[in-house]
């Protein structure tokens, strides 16, 4: 497992179609954002865009697209289980 603590602070975000699950598999952080996008196309920009700002960004199946999510990553959230790729 990598160790994540020098992320704390950092802004993850994600594309999800379930983000009740998604928001739960990353323990509820209190800063849990939403975005929902009208169209895959919208949702493929605003998360080249999250990279573009040195996001971390959670694991992209391209298939899940309805909504965008962000937070910030803190001791209590979860990355560790998800391939990401991390900002340095």
């Amino acid at each position: 497992m990598r160790d994540l603590k020098k992320y704390i602070g950092y802004t993850y975000c994600g594309l999800t179609n379930d983000i009740q699950s998604e928001k739960q598999l990353h323990n509820n952080p209190s800063d849990f954002t939403v975005f929902k996008f009208n169209s895959q196309k919208i949702a493929k920009s605003w998360i080249r865009t999250m990279l573009k700002m040195n996001y971390s960004i959670g694991e992209q199946n391209h298939i899940d697209w309805q909504y965008g999510y962000l937070y910030t990553v803190s001791e209590r959230t979860s990355e560790l289980n998800r391939r990401t790729q991390l900002a340095d």
